[in-house]
């Protein structure tokens, strides 16, 4: 059924592309021609990145799991440059829960010396370098250069792993021309810029999901999954096979990933979740890595052409272009965002025909299959309106993306993971403000003609004022959401599902008092909890005490507030605990509590 609405999809779109190459061009004027001829360039560029869509996601059928693979020499690399301890602390935490033996590796750009002592406080190595050339390609390469597992596992620093990554994942080297195997990157911050999250509902959508549950399974199928710089597995000897990790471009991944399928080599997505990290929180923090990815996949094209390198077969090609050319779609969004304030200001059309039934027709036929198609085979991952919100959201860091990627090399910038809200949010938002008042200026003008001697074709003005008032629609969303910062703690608080806990009182001495007080956790992280109990005496410092995984946590810190929740039936008090001073095993249990289930 999905390939079929596929075939029909294309047929309809192309179909409609050339009826309005042949039928609807308005070339009454040189302007005229131009705003036409312009307008059906966009059209013809939004069906093509389609065609290609289709053509990535043909097959994503899940590859079969691999067998056991056992006794093979794996380093687990943690790149860092400036993020603190405590998420490094976490990562290494999941880390040494592996099913599989391996050696771990903190590598510091950062050359901190707090770093170095927690890589020896958690038993793991760790590898610093003197200078900071080629930014995570050089980290990694230089870390590479001192190590001699057969396989090495990439990490982000913020990555929490299940103990079974390396073990569900080795198994396909025992093909052996398998050079990587990516899995998915999964977010445990539910509240993160890019997605949207209904707790009642259990409804949870990340820009992400299309590319990891869709894409990524139809590349696996044609041999061109897209290394994704972490979250994978790699074979040492295919690395060194290409030089190492690219360093020619920012986007050091996807360029390795092209040039290990150029030499041959094989790649695997396994479509399971195995790790969960940090989304980007809020905008400027989504913007500057949208802004990285952007620039780096398209400057990658100056180095190695995938529709012109040696070694790619024409699946991978096609595959790989399609990844690149997504990133140039911010200029005919910006192109259909400007055609109905063009159209009201100019009194200019760029559609203009004698049949119009068969072009509406044409039209509607076009908009409903492609709807259509990408909502039966997008493995449940597309949405209309999330959709059309991400891409008035992208477009012009896409058209910045362009600028920077054949300019010199651009600085690769980490993505942030902690603190509040940008002081520049409201200047990444300036290009969709600018648009809306064009709009609003555009039908301002448009309906006061109405009333004037100048004349405007009515109809003319209902599409265009439509139109503008659905973009305008979106862009106040994206000022919304851009503005609206809704996580303002430093280190993100995990869901428990009320999970059962003891809260015991404390005397002056640090002696428990009385029995302790039934509890539910609803939130926690490595600093401070949110509670839930039933109507509680003045407490101040306590000791939560947690039963999991066959042993007890004990936690000491202070009641920080509590009040009384009216709109709980159960007419619980909530209450905020702040952890303090408790040891590094205590520590490091919260961090193992907390992150447990997040994957």
């Amino acid at each position: 059924m999905r390939k079929l609405m596929f075939v029909l999809s294309s047929l309809a779109s192309l179909g409609y592309l050339v009826f309005r190459a042949l039928y609807t061009l308005n070339c009454e004027t040189a302007l005229s021609t131009a705003f036409s001829a312009t307008v059906l360039a966009a059209e013809c560029h939004g069906v093509t990145l389609m065609l290609i869509y289709f053509f990535q996601i043909w097959n994503i059928t899940p590859r079969e799991q691999a067998p056991d693979f056992p006794d093979k020499s794996v380093d687990v690399f943690l790149p860092t440059l400036n993020e603190d301890c405590d998420i490094l602390r976490g990562s290494i935490q999941s880390y040494k829960r592996f099913d599989y033996p391996c050696n771990i590796y903190v590598l510091d750009d950062g050359n901190r010396q707090e770093v170095r002592e927690l890589a020896e406080e958690m038993g793991v190595k760790y590898i610093a370098r003197s200078s900071s050339l080629h930014a995570k390609a050089g980290n990694l390469n230089n870390a590479i250069d001192q190590t001699d597992g057969e396989f090495i596992v990439i990490f982000d620093a913020d990555h929490i792993a299940r103990p079974n990554f390396i073990s569900r994942t080795i198994g396909y080297f025992s093909d052996p021309e398998m050079a990587f195997v990516q899995t998915p990157h999964e977010f445990y911050n539910f509240d993160s810029f890019a997605s949207s999250y209904c707790k009642d509902g259990e409804d949870y959508w990340e820009e992400g999901d299309t590319f990891y549950r869709c894409v990524q399974r139809g590349k696996s199928n044609a041999n061109a999954v897209i290394f994704c710089g972490s979250a994978a597995i790699l074979r040492r000897s295919a690395l060194e096979s290409v030089g190492l990790i690219a360093t020619e471009t920012i986007t050091e991944d996807m360029h390795t990933g092209l040039r290990l399928h150029a030499k041959g080599w094989k790649s695997a997505f396994v479509h399971e979740p195995l790790i969960a990290a940090q989304a980007a929180p809020e905008i400027s923090a989504y913007f500057n890595q949208r802004s990285r990815w952007g620039a780096g996949n398209l400057s990658i094209i100056k180095h190695d052409n995938p529709l012109t390198m040696p070694g790619l077969s024409l699946k991978q090609r096609i595959h790989y272009f399609g990844s690149l050319l997504g990133w140039t779609g911010g200029a005919s969004r910006l192109v259909l965002y400007l055609s109905p304030i063009f159209m009201l200001l100019s009194d200019l059309s760029p559609v203009i025909t004698s049949k119009w039934s068969l072009f509406l027709g044409l039209l509607v036929l076009h908009f409903t299959l492609a709807w259509t198609a990408m909502r039966i085979g997008s493995n449940g991952t597309f949405r209309y309106f999330r959709n059309e919100l991400t891409g008035m959201l992208n477009f012009w860091v896409q058209i910045r993306s362009i600028r920077r990627a054949f300019k010199s090399r651009s600085k690769f910038v980490v993505t942030k993971k902690r603190g509040a809200q940008s002081d520049k949010a409201i200047l990444t938002v300036m290009p969709q403000m600018t648009l809306f008042v064009a709009g609003v200026v555009a039908t301002v003008f448009a309906f006061l003609q109405l009333f004037s001697a100048y004349s405007i074709d009515p109809v003319r003005l209902i599409v265009g004022a439509s139109l503008i008032v659905w973009h305008s629609y979106l862009i106040l969303r994206v000022v919304y959401d851009a503005l609206k910062f809704k996580d303002r703690r430093y280190s993100y608080r995990h869901e428990k599902a009320d999970y059962p806990a003891l809260l015991m009182p404390l005397s002056e001495e640090g002696e428990v008092m009385g029995r302790g007080i039934p509890v539910v956790i609803e939130n926690i992280n490595e600093r401070g909890a949110k509670l839930r109990a039933n109507a509680t005496p003045e407490l101040n410092s306590c000791r939560l005490k947690i039963y999991f995984d066959s042993h007890v946590l004990e936690a000491s810190g202070d009641v920080a507030w509590s009040c009384a929740n009216e709109e709980d039936p159960r007419k619980l008090h909530e209450l905020g605990f702040a952890f303090k001073e408790n040891p590094t095993r205590v520590v490091n249990d919260l961090w193992d509590f907390s992150i447990r289930g997040v994957v």
